[in-house]
């Protein structure tokens, strides 16, 4: 991901990152009777990282609650900034880890992002604050409905029993998100702001594609795109998909590497990814994204950037 900021020193010596138990796997009962979630989560390390020496910066993680919710979420580190961004992927995620699963209201309360940008200040295990510029994508599913939310850019998708997918994706102007840790920096949130104050329409571009895959193509089913103001996304944003209006077979959250595997539409990478076998593996989010990856590859297209993917799967 992408910063106008790269003002301060790296932050030197490793610290240790908590991960306040991200990362479990599980099976838990859903909504109509017998049917179960099952989560994973899988993270690869972009070409260009590997190039230039540099740590995957992504994060991801997933659980099933004791309440029997299911939680999946990924973080992208910034990379263009003089910090180890990889700790902020990580601690983000178990800030809102910890947070939704002590409050199962969390996820639908308009405070949010404020909650999320006050718990994630007290997961710092370094000092240098640019460590902490990361974006997230989380997702919570209940027995009725599935809970996303997401700050700074990525993607959530969701995979339905008629055939279709449905993906929304945000990307920002410069590709300078906004990130939650930014406002801990008076001056660089200045610069920030005066990079987007000049746009009319706001530096938040959000897109939703619903489409259906064919064997010789893809059916655009619906398409919108709008550009959002800032404070629309300036504490995050959060989306309510109900189970109960269509049925669902699989949701997922992605990093915005997803973007940079190959040649093909965003929303086709969504639909490689999302394709599961009727009896998948453990590892399911794992197999998804190295198979992928590999295909790719095979055809000379290396994903050039880091990519995480967390599913939580509806049998």
């Amino acid at each position: 991901d992408g910063d106008p900021a790269n003002l301060q020193p790296r932050a030197k010596g490793d610290a240790p990152v908590v991960h306040h138990g991200v990362g479990a796997r599980g099976l838990s009962r859903g909504h109509e009777g017998p049917r179960r979630l099952q989560v994973d989560h899988h993270s690869i390390i972009g070409h260009g990282h590997v190039e230039q020496g540099v740590p995957c910066q992504d994060s991801a993680g997933s659980a099933i609650f004791a309440d029997g919710r299911a939680f999946a979420a990924v973080a992208d580190g910034c990379s263009s900034v003089r910090g180890r961004t990889e700790i902020g992927a990580r601690q983000i995620i178990a800030a809102f880890h910890d947070l939704v699963r002590d409050d199962p209201r969390a996820p639908t309360d308009p405070r949010l992002g404020e909650r999320l940008a006050s718990r994630f200040r007290d997961y710092r295990v370094t000092a240098n604050p640019l460590d902490y510029y990361t974006t997230l994508v989380a997702l919570v599913a209940t027995r009725r409905a599935l809970e996303f939310y997401l700050c700074g850019d990525g993607a959530w998708a969701v995979a339905y029993d008629d055939g279709t997918f449905e993906v929304t994706s945000i990307a920002w102007y410069r590709n300078a998100p906004y990130y939650l840790a930014i406002r801990d920096s008076p001056d660089i949130d200045a610069m920030v702001r005066d990079i987007y104050a000049p746009l009319a329409d706001g530096p938040v571009q959000e897109s939703t594609i619903r489409f259906r895959p064919r064997a010789d193509g893809i059916d655009i089913v619906t398409r919108r795109e709008r550009w959002c103001p800032l404070d629309e996304f300036e504490y995050g944003k959060s989306w309510t998909v109900d189970r109960d209006a269509i049925p669902v077979r699989a949701a997922a959250v992605m990093t915005d590497g997803i973007g940079d595997i190959g040649y093909a539409p965003q929303y086709e990478i969504v639909a490689e990814l999302l394709s599961l076998p009727p009896e998948p593996a453990r590892d399911f989010a794992r197999d998804q994204v190295v198979a992928t990856a590999r295909r790719h590859a095979a055809r000379g297209e290396l994903p050039m950037d880091d990519l995480s993917l967390a599913i939580v799967r509806m049998d």
